[in-house]
C-alpha cells in the first residue's frame, strides 16, 4: 500500500522548471557553502529552543525545505527516528547510509528554525534561511522547519515527501482494519475534520454549547440533507465526537471514538494514541474530499497538508470560538 498522489518516485533532479514558478516576491539569495550537501527536516518532540509543532506543520515545513534545497542544488531528506511516529512510519527512499547517519545525530543539539514566513509577504525569510545555511560547517544540516512552501508544491515534490512518510506494516494493518470496521472504501467517502484547538486538546477545557453549535452549523452549511456521500468525522476532541454521534445519522456520518494525541507541542501520549492519530491521517488520505474547520488563521495543517500531499480537495471553514 503506497500512499501517493500518483506513481511513486524519487529523484534529486527536481528543479527542472521550478525556478519558473517563482515570482518577484521571492528575492533570490545565493548559497556560498561548498561543505553543505544535504538539509534534513528532523521531527522530534523537543528542540534546544522549544517544543515541536504538529505533524501537519512538519509536512508543511518539508515542502518549504525541499523547495529551498532544489533552488540551491542541495539534497533534501526527512528524519523522525527520534519521534514516536517512527514506530509506525517508514522512509521508503532511505538507504543504509541514512540509517548510519540517524544513529550519529546529536538530537539534543537540533534547533527549530524560527524566522518563519507565516506572513506570506515576508521578503526576508529566504535570506534568513540561506544566511543560516551559509554558516553550517558540516555536510548534513538537521533542523526543524514548519515554514510555508515558497510556492504551491509540484507533483514531484509531493511524491518525494509522501515517499518519506509511508505507513509501515503495523500501521497499514491498522488502517486496513479501520477501513473494514467503518465500512469505508478508498475514494468512496468524504472527511469532515474538526480541529477545536489546543484549548481543548492540551488544556482540557470542557465542551461548551457554543462550540457544539458552531460545529453543527458548519457541518450543516457544507452537507445538504440530500447529499449522497458518506462522511467520516475526524476530530481532536473525542467529547465533541460523542455529541455529534447523537445528532447525525450513523449510516451517513461515520464516527470512530478512540484515543488520539497532538504529535507536537511536547504533548505526545502513548503509542496507541500516536497510531490512532496516524490512522486518522491516512484515512483522510484515502477520501475524495476534506471539509475542515479550525479556529486558527493558518487553518488546520493536519488536514490541509494531507490534502495537498495527496491531491485531495479541501474546503476550509474558520470556527469563531475562543482559542
Amino acid at each position: 500500500m503506497f500512499f501517493s498522489n500518483s506513481k511513486p518516485g524519487y529523484t534529486n533532479n527536481i528543479g527542472y522548471n521550478f525556478n519558473k514558478m517563482l515570482d518577484n516576491t521571492v528575492p533570490f539569495v545565493k548559497l556560498y557553502n561548498p561543505r553543505l550537501k544535504k538539509v534534513v527536516n528532523l521531527f522530534q518532540k523537543r528542540y534546544i529552543n522549544g517544543n515541536s509543532m504538529g505533524f501537519g506543520d512538519y509536512i508543511r515545513g518539508s515542502f518549504c525545505l525541499i523547495q529551498i534545497c532544489q533552488l540551491h542544488n542541495l539534497q533534501f531528506d526527512m528524519n523522525y527516528y527520534n519521534h514516536p511516529v517512527s514506530k509506525f512510519l517508514t522512509n521508503t527512499t532511505e538507504n543504509d547510509q541514512i540509517n548510519i547517519q540517524s544513529n550519529t545525530i546529536n538530537y539534543n543539539g537540533v534547533a527549530m528554525f524560527t524566522d518563519n514566513n507565516f506572513d506570506r509577504n515576508n521578503k526576508t525569510f529566504h535570506k534568513k534561511m540561506i544566511d543560516l545555511l551559509n554558516t553550517v560547517q558540516t555536510s548534513h544540516h538537521y533542523l526543524f522547519c514548519n515554514s510555508y512552501p515558497i510556492v504551491n508544491p509540484t507533483n514531484t515534490q509531493r511524491r518525494i515527501v509522501a515517499s518519506k512518510i509511508q505507513p509501515n506494516e503495523a500501521l497499514q494493518e491498522a488502517i486496513k482494519n479501520s477501513m473494514e470496521t467503518l465500512g469505508l472504501q478508498r475514494g468512496g467517502y468524504r472527511v469532515i475534520h474538526i480541529r477545536t484547538g489546543d484549548r481543548y486538546l492540551l488544556n482540557n477545557a470542557p465542551l461548551d454549547k457554543n462550540l457544539i453549535s458552531k460545529v453543527v452549523q458548519t457541518i450543516n452549511k457544507n452537507v445538504t440533507k440530500l447529499s449522497p456521500h458518506k462522511y467520516l468525522i475526524l476530530s481532536d476532541n473525542n467529547e465533541l465526537k460523542k455529541v455529534l454521534s447523537t445528532i447525525y445519522d450513523k449510516e451517513k456520518f461515520i464516527i470512530q471514538i478512540n484515543s488520539i494525541t497532538h504529535l507536537g507541542e511536547g504533548a505526545v501520549k502513548d503509542d496507541e494514541s500516536v497510531k490512532n492519530t496516524l490512522v486518522d491521517f491516512f484515512l483522510m488520505a484515502q477520501s475524495n474530499a476534506i471539509i475542515s474547520m479550525s479556529p486558527y488563521f493558518h487553518e488546520t495543517s493536519f488536514s490541509k497538508y494531507c490534502g495537498i500531499l495527496f491531491g485531495i480537495p479541501n474546503i476550509f471553514n474558520k470556527l469563531d470560538i475562543p482559542l
